[in-house]
């Protein structure tokens, strides 16, 4: 009988315990999955958090520089028909004055600002003072009125001075408008050309040669770009030597899918009958040269976008 008793006690014991071991491991387990979940909804918490960061980033880009819709603004245009007292046979009679002058504008403060400094030179440099689109207006009035005062003491067989804006696109964070000049001031022919303003909206900046290509990079564009130029031909066939296409430095450019596409002044690369000058290098070739702001990733599908 005793021995019966101890056999019930000892299989009750170890009942016992394994409950215990079971109550045990079930606390131990709920308490994991409720620091699991802790963890979780922490994690979750931080990654909504970048997530909204992230899109209230986007969206003030945005709003600072959205989908551009640009119009051309004919800031001042004037032409003026001059009669001349003709004296002999050889006296210019007339001389016709026509002067014109556009700007872009974006409705964007800070980049119509910027267009206005571009537009006021043909030269595509930054104007050394700061203007306004009616600060424009009144400075080409003045030019106007100074070149019809001159003509009138000296007569010319006419003068034409003109200078157009055009938006040529947007990719992402830079946008391109191309200013082309034209200036005749009597004489065989007048001279024109046009100069492409790249912006970076992130910056608030143009891009020049030097934000594209670091200086120490700039040899191997030369190499490129001589290439492109020489082609075929002997050296002593063109219009300019290695030595001096080594001096030319060219902040003259613009993007494309195909590539960038360097564009040089009359009598740069070329006699006036040429007119101007385009070397285009493909992404393939120069890609690896830019600074990383303006490389390209996908340069496959530019590729076959600009075939």
């Amino acid at each position: 009988m005793m021995k019966k008793t101890i056999i019930a006690t000892v299989i009750g014991s170890v009942f016992m315990l394994a409950a215990c071991s079971d109550n045990t491991e079930l606390t131990q387990a709920k308490e994991k999955l409720a620091t699991l979940e802790q963890q979780s909804a922490q994690q979750v918490e931080k990654l909504t958090a970048e997530l909204n960061q992230v899109k209230a980033e986007l969206a003030t880009h945005a709003s600072q520089v959205p989908a551009l819709h640009v119009k051309v603004s004919t800031v001042f245009e004037k032409e003026e028909e001059i009669k001349h007292t003709v004296k002999d046979e050889y006296d210019i009679e007339t001389t016709t004055v026509h002067y014109r002058v556009q700007v872009p504008e974006t409705g964007i403060d800070w980049l119509d600002t910027l267009l206005v400094q571009v537009y006021s030179n043909t030269d595509g440099k930054l104007s050394d003072k700061v203007l306004t689109k009616e600060a424009l207006t009144q400075q080409a009035q003045q030019e106007f009125s100074t070149i019809v005062d001159d003509i009138k003491k000296e007569p010319i067989s006419g003068y034409e001075h003109i200078s157009n804006a055009e938006f040529e696109g947007q990719r992402e964070n830079i946008v391109t408008f191309s200013h082309s000049y034209y200036s005749y001031a009597g004489g065989a022919h007048g001279v024109g050309g046009i100069n492409y303003i790249n912006i970076d909206t992130n910056k608030k900046a143009i891009i020049t040669l030097n934000d594209l290509i670091a200086p120490a990079q700039q040899d191997k564009l030369k190499d490129i770009l001589w290439g492109k130029y020489k082609g075929d031909q002997a050296e002593e066939d063109l219009f300019v030597n290695r030595k001096d296409f080594d001096f030319i430095k060219n902040n003259n450019f613009y993007f494309s899918p195909a590539g960038l596409h360097f564009v040089y002044p009359v009598y740069t690369l070329g006699p006036y009958v040429e007119g101007e000058v385009e070397l285009t290098v493909s992404w393939y070739e120069i890609n690896a040269l830019l600074n990383k702001d303006y490389q390209r990733e996908s340069i496959e599908m530019d590729s076959v976008e600009g075939s």
